[in-house]
Parts: C-alpha cells; sequence; structure tokens
C-alpha cells in the first residue's frame, strides 16, 4: 500500500478530469461534490458520444454535458464554437483525447431526465485535453508486429486527428495508409471497403457495429485476426475475431467472457511476447517430429534396400526397436524445450491453409531419410566385406553391428542439426541442457550394449579400432552435408533480402523501418520548432483579432489525415498544463495529464511552424534520400527561413525609426508575454497568474475576461 500519494481508480479520463478540478478548486472530490451537487444523470452513450449530469452551482440547476467536440458543438447555440473547433483540431494534432464541455440553465431538475430535453441550446464554455501516453514498450512492439508480418490496426473512439497523431507515434499510420471515422465507413458499402481495408491502418469514432464489419472484412481476406477490447461494446467483436483479447485489469466482465483469453497486465507488448512463445512452440513441434520421421524414414529405407541388395534385412527386429524406443526418445523430448530462435520474429506468418510440412519439412524429411539409408547401407558393406573371408554369417553379425552403431549414433548427431535453421555454431552446442542430458543418456545406453556382455543379446560383435573410425567417420555425414545446405540456403536468402532492400529504396513505403525512423526524425524536429499545445477554455465573447501575419494560411490547422497531403503547422498558442500527477490508471504508472489554454495568435511561432512544415514536406519528396540527409535539408531550410526573418524584421525596426508616430501600440509583444495566458472558467476562484511553462494553472473571474482580451489584443 503506498501512503505518499492519492492514488485514483477508475476510468482514466474521468480519473484525470478530477484529479484537475481538484488541483483547480484547491479542494477534495467530497467538497466539490458537496458543493455542486449532481441531481441527475443522463450515463455516457458511444452512439450519442455525449454524458450529462444536472448539478446544482449557486443555488441554480444546470445541465453540464461533455463529450466529443464534433458532436457538442452541433448541440450548442452559444460560446466561441469556430475558434473551439480551431483548438480541437490543433489539440488533436498533439496527440490529446479532446473533451468538449457545454452548459445550459435549468428551471427546474427534470424528473425523468433524457438527451431530448437536456442536450440541446447549449453554451460551450471549454475544451479538456487529456494526454494518454503508450506505453513505453508499445512502440517497439508494434515495430515487432511489423517486423513479423502481422499488421497492426487502431480502432479508437478518439477523435480522428488524436488518433493519427498517436498512431503515427506508434509507427502504425504510415504514409500512403488511411485514417477513416465511423461515419466514413457507414458510407462505404462492402465492396468498397474490402478493397481500402488494407490500406486503412486507423478507424476513429466508431460504433460496435464498425468493429464487428472491421473484423469480418479483414476474414474474408483469408487473414487470421486477433481483437483487443475491454467495455461491454467490445464483446460482440472479441466474439466475431479468430483470437479475442480482454483486458484483465480494466476490462469488464462481459468482454472477459466473450474473449478467448485475458491479458492480465493489459499491455499490448504482452500479445506480442504470447506470439514469440507461441510460434517457439510450433518451432519446437516441428523439430520433433521432423526429427523423429526422418529418422524413422531412414531405418524404413535400409531395411527396405537392403532386403534387395543383400537378400537378407540388415537388422534383426530387436536392434530396430531399441533404436526406435530408446535411442530416438531422449534426444525428441528435448527438441520440444528447445528456446525459440533469435530471430523468430523476422518470419513471415504462416498461411492459413499451410500445413504441418510446409516450408520445405517435407523435402527435408525425404532427402535426409535418405542420407540415413545410404550411410548405414555403407556401413554395412563394410562391415560386411571387411569379414566375408571369415564366413558368410560372421560378415553378416558385422555389417549388421557397424550398421546398428552407425544408425544410431548419426540420429544422435541429426538431433543437433535440427535444433535450429542456423548453423549449429551460430546458435551454440551447448544452448540446450536438456539436449545435451538427452544426447547423453542416449549415447550412455548405446556404449552400455556394445562394449558389455548385453551385445550378446543384440547378436552384435566387437568392433576394432579402424571399424570405429569408420563408424564414427559416416556418422559425421549428416552433420557436415546438413551444415552445408544451411551455407547455401543462407547464401541464397541473404541475396534475396538484398535485392528486397534495393526494391525497397525506389519504393519507400515498403520499408516500415525506414518510415518509422523518417516520422521520427521529423516529429522531433517539429518538437524542437514548435511550442506547446493548443487548448482552450472558450466563451462567446472570446475571439479576439489576430494580428497582421504575411501568410495567413500558415496559421490555420487542418486535421491531419493520411489518405491527403498536408503541411505540418505548430500550434499558436501555449497551452496551460494542468499535470494530474495523482490520477494513476491501474494497468500503468503514468498520470493523466490534463490540459487548458485560451487561444491566442503567435506569429513568429506560426512563421516557425508553416516553414517547418514546409522543410518536412519537402524532405518527403526524396524517398531515396538517407535520414541523415534529410536531417540536413530541414535544418539548412530552418537556419535559410531564419536569416531571411532576422533581416525582415531589422528591416523594421528601420522603419519603426523613421515613422515612430505610426507604429506606435503595433509592435508585437515578445513571446514570454504572449505565453502568460489567462483561463476564464464557470465559477472558479481568481487566482494570481503563473508562468504557464512551469505547468500550472491561470484562473480568472469572469468579469474579467474582457481586460484579459484587451491585453491579448494590445500584445
Amino acid at each position: 500500500m503506498e501512503y505518499d500519494r492519492e492514488i485514483a481508480v477508475g476510468d482514466p479520463t474521468e480519473t484525470g478530469i478530477v484529479s484537475a478540478a481538484q488541483k483547480f478548486c484547491m479542494q477534495s472530490k467530497d467538497d466539490i461534490e458537496a458543493i455542486y451537487p449532481r441531481l441527475a444523470e443522463v450515463p455516457f452513450d458511444s452512439d450519442r458520444k455525449l454524458m450529462t449530469t444536472v448539478n446544482m452551482i449557486n443555488g441554480k440547476p444546470f445541465a453540464v454535458t461533455k463529450g466529443a467536440p464534433e458532436i457538442l458543438m452541433k448541440l450548442c447555440t452559444g460560446g466561441n464554437i469556430k475558434g473551439a473547433a480551431k483548438a480541437a483540431d490543433e489539440m488533436g494534432e498533439e496527440a490529446l483525447r479532446v473533451i468538449a464541455v457545454a452548459i445550459k440553465p435549468l428551471e427546474s431538475v427534470p424528473s425523468n431526465p433524457c438527451p431530448e430535453n437536456l442536450e440541446y441550446g447549449l453554451t460551450l464554455v471549454g475544451l479538456i485535453g487529456l494526454i494518454d501516453p503508450p506505453r513505453p514498450e508499445a512502440k517497439n512492439a508494434v515495430k515487432l508486429c511489423h517486423k513479423a508480418g502481422i499488421r497492426t490496426v487502431m480502432i479508437t473512439g478518439d477523435h480522428i486527428t488524436t488518433a493519427s497523431a498517436i498512431a503515427r507515434q506508434l509507427g502504425i499510420l504510415k504514409d500512403g495508409e488511411l485514417a477513416v471515422t465511423g461515419t466514413e465507413i457507414s458510407e462505404m458499402d462492402d465492396e468498397e471497403f474490402a478493397s481500402k481495408i488494407e490500406k486503412i491502418s486507423v478507424y476513429a469514432r466508431v460504433t460496435p457495429e464498425d468493429k464487428i464489419r472491421i473484423v469480418k472484412a479483414w476474414q474474408k481476406k483469408g487473414h487470421i485476426v486477433a481483437m483487443t477490447g475491454d467495455g461491454v461494446n467490445d464483446a460482440p467483436a472479441l466474439k466475431a475475431a479468430d483470437i479475442g483479447c480482454a483486458m484483465g485489469i480494466t476490462g469488464t466482465d462481459v468482454a472477459k467472457g466473450a474473449a478467448d483469453m485475458t491479458l492480465t497486465d493489459d499491455n499490448f507488448a504482452t500479445i506480442v511476447s504470447a506470439v514469440r512463445e507461441g510460434r517457439g512452440i510450433f518451432d519446437n513441434i516441428r523439430k520433433a517430429i521432423h526429427y523423429l520421421i526422418s529418422c524413422n524414414l531412414g531405418e524404413v529405407l535400409t531395411v527396405f534396400i537392403g532386403m534387395l541388395i543383400f537378400k537378407v534385412p540388415p537388422f534383426a527386429a530387436i536392434q530396430l526397436l531399441w533404436i526406435n524406443l530408446v535411442s530416438d526418445t531422449a534426444p525428441a523430448l528435448a527438441l520440444g524445450l528447445e528456446n525459440a530462435e533469435y530471430d523468430i520474429m523476422e518470419r513471415k506468418p504462416r498461411k492459413k491453409n499451410a500445413g504441418l510440412f510446409s516450408g520445405g519439412l517435407g523435402i527435408d524429411v525425404l532427402w535426409q531419410g535418405a542420407m540415413f539409408a545410404i550411410i548405414t547401407l555403407a556401413a554395412y558393406a563394410i562391415g560386411y566385406n571387411l569379414h566375408i573371408a571369415e564366413s558368410l554369417e560372421t560378415a553378416m553379425a558385422y555389417g549388421s553391428t557397424m550398421a546398428f552403431a552407425v544408425l544410431s549414433l548419426s540420429q544422435l548427431v541429426h538431433a543437433f542439426n535440427v535444433r535450429s535453421e542456423h548453423s549449429l555454431f551460430k546458435a551454440g552446442f551447448l544452448s540446450n541442457k536438456y539436449m545435451l542430458l538427452g544426447g547423453g543418456i542416449s549415447l550412455a545406453i548405446l556404449l552400455v550394449v556394445l562394449f558389455t556382455p548385453l551385445r550378446e543379446l543384440f547378436s552384435l560383435m566387437v568392433l576394432n579400432s579402424s571399424e570405429w573410425l569408420e563408424v564414427v567417420l559416416l556418422s559425421l555425414v549428416p552433420f557436415v552435408v546438413c551444415e552445408i545446405v544451411k551455407l547455401v540456403r543462407h547464401i541464397i536468402k541473404h541475396f534475396k533480402k538484398k535485392d528486397g532492400r534495393e526494391d525497397k529504396m525506389d519504393n519507400p513505403d515498403l520499408d516500415i523501418t525506414a518510415d518509422s525512423e523518417k516520422a521520427e526524425t521529423e516529429a522531433k524536429t517539429m518538437e524542437d520548432i514548435s511550442s506547446s499545445q493548443a487548448a482552450g477554455v472558450l466563451n462567446e465573447d472570446a475571439e479576439k483579432p489576430q494580428a497582421p501575419h504575411e501568410n495567413p494560411e500558415s496559421a490555420h490547422t487542418t486535421a491531419k489525415r493520411a489518405d491527403t497531403e498536408s503541411t505540418t503547422t505548430a500550434p499558436q498558442a501555449r497551452a496551460e498544463q494542468i499535470h494530474a500527477a495523482d490520477s494513476v490508471r491501474p494497468d500503468e504508472t503514468q498520470p493523466q495529464t490534463v490540459h487548458a489554454g485560451e487561444t491566442s495568435a503567435q506569429n513568429s511561432t506560426a512563421d516557425a511552424s508553416s516553414k517547418a512544415g514546409t522543410a518536412d514536406t519537402d524532405s518527403k519528396k526524396s524517398p531515396a534520400a538517407s535520414k541523415n540527409d534529410r536531417i540536413d535539408e530541414i535544418v539548412k531550410s530552418l537556419h535559410d527561413e531564419m536569416k531571411n526573418k532576422r533581416a525582415a524584421e531589422n528591416g523594421r525596426e528601420s522603419t519603426a525609426h523613421s515613422n515612430s508616430d505610426e507604429s506606435a501600440g503595433t509592435a508585437p509583444s515578445s513571446e514570454s508575454d504572449a505565453g502568460n495566458q489567462n483561463i476564464s472558467g464557470v465559477g472558479g476562484a481568481g487566482q494570481k497568474s503563473n508562468d504557464s511553462n512551469n505547468g500550472k494553472s491561470n484562473i480568472s473571474e469572469p468579469n474579467n475576461s474582457k481586460s484579459n482580451e484587451n491585453a491579448s489584443e494590445n500584445s
């Protein structure tokens, strides 16, 4: 139990808002609920994407509605709706989950509260931006999925701008891929949706029906679909998917009941680890089958061909039974405990209808079985010819003894060959202690039979040193041959991979790693240039005239869409940040962070971000350039633009000296002044302004909003 801080348990969005309210009001949750008691409630609904409560504020009932900005703004008749829409887009581009808040005074508390009599004629009062950061290991897990041939798709209820920003951070949404909304999906027929399904990586504002449609569309393409979810609305899709994964911590009982498996830690990386473990288990099953069938096939071919050549079976029945039941058992069990190979997550998934012997396993079993037959018959022939002068029975006995020894020892050697598709010198001879134990037991049993009086029960003879040398050399043939085959396959694979790399350089969309690194570099460059996130609590009178701008279009930020070409622009306002450090998700330690701030123009930031966006777009025009070249181009472009800007400012300063009367009151304020924003709150207590860079909030009474506007206009 932790005593040094308060732990918030519940939905992370709700706990983040409650924590922010506690910081604003400087009161506990119980005190806030006592001051503004809740009288009625209309619960959240995924179709409406809204939630409404009726609270008593200053002795009067008010309907307070929160939900998706694009839905709530349509129900509002008051407030700065246009400015709020712009701020919501800017917040979404910074990967913030945006929630709009609106209110409406009521004459009385409704006896039967419902959306029809509460959610209309509202006044928009503000936006809430929450950071729900992905886990640190999520990005690497997504990269590993791409290497393993697993397509990761994001399905979320967030705004499409927010979803796209997060998906780009994680490497889910790449250039050339699409992000769509549930509304756009509903407008597509099945044929059109099926033609676009493999290009869509992000689905935003979807309904439970949309999720089922997405799952079934992928299944019709012949893919195996795994679906994750935690809510009641996810249950139908979890049931329809081939593998339904429910969240163990935040998941509802309905979701867990509909799923095939439950993640106890609610971590996407756990799914990737499970895939790795599953591939390793399947690999070991194939290795054990490979070993047993190839060895048994060698025995069958040896007996069959020996009967044709020598007119007698090369082995006695007891000898074959001993090899099958004793010598082969321990190595086969040890193969089932083999560690997963280091590159197992770089292999592409098997086809849904692929058989157990696919991927060349059947061919390997055939030629290796033939190899065992050849070396065993060669050993029989050597022993037979060395002692044929003594007698026919003696020659046959020595031939059987050498064949028995060669087949038993070569199968033990082959067990090490089957351990890995790579060379044993790379995989390691001693990496599987169970194989060493099993092989040692089988070898000890074989030596007991060959060097003790037990050999008389098996009709075996005593071999001399030269004959043992021949036995050992023949037994090592499978190791040498298999290593040569592995080397040839490695060389062929290397050249194929090299040719594939050359193709990817011509088509950057094929190179997943390059696209991810490019997105990281561009995002880091823009992060260094841009200011903080934009947000706002906006009232009807909160619009302020924009300062003159050389290029008005550069100050306008549109929602990023993966299927359209856009220029990245930094937000034009600083954000007041409210760090809800006490709000902790049950499944992760990162706190929810709520951002709020009042929108204002910052020409210098907009100019810099616009130029950065232009440089960023230009860098995308040469996909064959290396990452360092792209960085150099961006830095050089920004350097040139800053020089031009300084020259223009110097020119304006000289003009201002000669025309001092005309320039009075029009000089732009410094960036630090623009950063001191005020938040106009409803029913909030006035506080002194603090520097937004310190992550603290500035709150003022509504009646002070005019003075704040004048100050912003002057700046």
